[in-house]
């Protein structure tokens, strides 16, 4: 938007907005914003509507127990505490800080604790983007429907997972590099160093902020070779080499984590193994089908309508990050949410001018009802409105309210707040019940899911064949594990050779059915949910 239409915005605003004194000042604080509504917006519908709904991957069983041994020891675990296929060999917990947040969420408020914080991340993360879709194209309706359209399509992954830090990271991250472009000021670039010290202990994911930083300094030294303004060409080879700067001193911060180079050597060995990729549901290309993915397709195809209809050409920067994260987002269901947070802000700022020219076309009679000025006119208004609002004062509010009321339900408090479980839908609870008055099997198989929530109730009395840490496995690992879940020839003598007793598997499963007439195999327990079977008689 132009200088002169930003004037007109905030004389728009001039209903709603209040006047510089000292009472103006404070209702910037108490007044609430749309960014207040939308956060309370994103924690409270999916949280009331389903508490456990973040719950549903079983890894978070092994993270939370985890995440308390560490907050126990004061130390990193170097070895595997959870299984019994690879116990006590090496393994790089490369998520450990995460981990202890959420043994710290899970020791003060239990389960409950553990999904209102995955919701508060999550709501944290699109507030931001909101705030910088609104500063990027001054338009509330387009910045608050791809602030919607972004967190639909990353609700995907709206799980209680580690990989919630590398969304808001990236968030951030993107903030900061946009602004050094946008101002031309790269001292902010320093920003970046302890964001990442902080990125690299929580989660595998600060790569998408080396590629990041990577992206921004080759589209400045692109925007340098190309430009004919010899000023323009100046500013652009400066800020391409504070980039290349800031990438090189974030590489140095990564190796600032409990295990050195080989954490780098653990990731890339995992990101590079194609029977890993090719055999984990998150890496695969994303099904079209489901609601949350048509919201990613909306977004592709409003990227593709920006380029068509935009006046302004995208700079290179912006070109390289909208096709990297479209192909990452294409190739892997994974990268879905990071395509959200990192193209709708140049959606939104194809789109502003476009929306703009629309509004005054219909204002003149020729192509629109009247209504498109005034939806633009107050857009305009809403959002000079908005950026006068400052305050966080409701945000932390509303955070301090659900933390409170979480940690009172836990001890016992009748708050009526949502309580946060493992659900009898997704986990076989009554099995473990089960099991847990008879007696865990010392040898059991599993899915990984099943796995992870097993080690949370059972740790350590229980011990896992495999769980969700496909990559400490090992490949060789992951193809025993596929073979036995799906009775393939072989599958009886991998049992044999780990004294595998006890098989618990989903109801529904083929292979829950085939072992039922299997001889040397009975089904002690059974349930809407799980069936247990155990050799011979036991």
């Amino acid at each position: 938007m132009e200088n002169a239409e930003r004037r007109e915005a905030f004389s728009h605003a001039s209903t709603f907005s209040v006047h510089r004194s000292p009472l103006a000042a404070s209702r910037r604080w108490l007044l609430p914003s749309l960014k207040d509504a939308l956060f309370v917006a994103l924690v409270a519908a999916p949280f009331l509507r389903n508490p456990s709904g973040v719950l549903s991957d079983g890894d978070i069983g092994w993270h939370i127990r985890n995440g308390e041994e560490i907050l126990r020891t004061l130390t990193v675990p170097r070895t595997d505490p959870f299984s019994f296929t690879r116990y006590a060999q090496p393994w790089i917990s490369f998520e450990w800080l995460s981990d202890a947040v959420f043994g710290w969420a899970h020791a003060h408020a239990g389960l409950t604790g553990v999904a209102v914080l995955a919701h508060l991340l999550f709501a944290l993360t699109f507030v931001l983007l909101f705030r910088r879709l609104l500063a990027d194209a001054g338009h509330v309706v387009l910045a608050l429907a791809l602030t919607l359209l972004a967190a639909a399509a990353s609700s995907i992954h709206l799980l209680a997972r580690p990989h919630l830090f590398t969304l808001l990271a990236a968030v951030v991250w993107s903030m900061v590099l946009d602004r050094v472009t946008r101002e031309g000021r790269p001292r902010f670039l320093w920003w970046c160093l302890p964001l990442m010290l902080v990125w690299v202990n929580v989660h595998g994911g600060f790569y998408v902020g080396l590629a990041l930083a990577a992206i921004y300094a080759a589209g400045h030294l692109l925007t340098a070779m190309t430009t004919r303004d010899p000023d323009l060409a100046a500013a652009a080879r400066r800020l391409a080499r504070a980039y290349a700067l800031a990438l090189g001193g974030c590489l140095a911060v990564t190796l600032v984590n409990p295990y050195g180079f080989h954490l780098h050597e653990y990731l890339l060995g995992y990101l590079q193994s194609r029977s890993l990729m090719d055999g984990i549901a998150e890496f695969m290309s994303p099904d079209f089908h489901r609601f949350p993915l048509q919201a990613f397709e909306a977004l592709l195809l409003a990227s593709l309508a920006a380029l068509a209809v935009a006046p302004r050409t995208i700079s290179w920067t912006e070109g390289l990050l909208l096709l990297t994260w479209t192909h990452l987002a294409l190739f892997s269901v994974r990268h879905v949410p990071l395509y959200t947070v990192v193209v709708s802000p140049i959606i939104a700022r194809q789109l502003a001018q476009p929306l703009e020219r629309l509004a005054a076309s219909a204002g003149r009679g020729r192509a629109f009802s009247r209504w498109l000025p005034a939806l633009a006119r107050h857009s305009r208004a809403l959002a000079a409105f908005e950026r006068r609002l400052d305050g966080v004062g409701y945000l932390v509010l509303a955070a301090i309210v659900a933390v409170t009321l979480s940690v009172a339900s836990e001890h016992g408090w009748r708050t009526g707040w949502p309580r946060g479980a493992f659900g009898r839908g997704d986990f076989p609870v009554s099995a473990a019940d089960a099991m847990d008055s008879a007696g865990v099997p010392a040898r059991l198989f599993t899915t990984d899911s099943w796995a992870g929530y097993l080690v949370y109730r059972f740790h350590p009395r229980y011990r896992a064949f495999f769980d969700g840490r496909h990559a400490f496995y090992g490949p060789a690992l992951v193809r025993d594990y596929d073979r036995v879940l799906r009775l393939q020839p072989g599958w009886d003598r991998i049992l044999a050779a780990h004294q595998i007793t006890a098989i618990l598997l989903p109801v529904g499963y083929t292979s829950a059915e085939a072992l039922s007439v299997v001889p040397g195999w009975r089904a002690v327990h059974r349930d809407d949910q799980a069936v247990l079977f155990v050799r011979g008689t036991q």
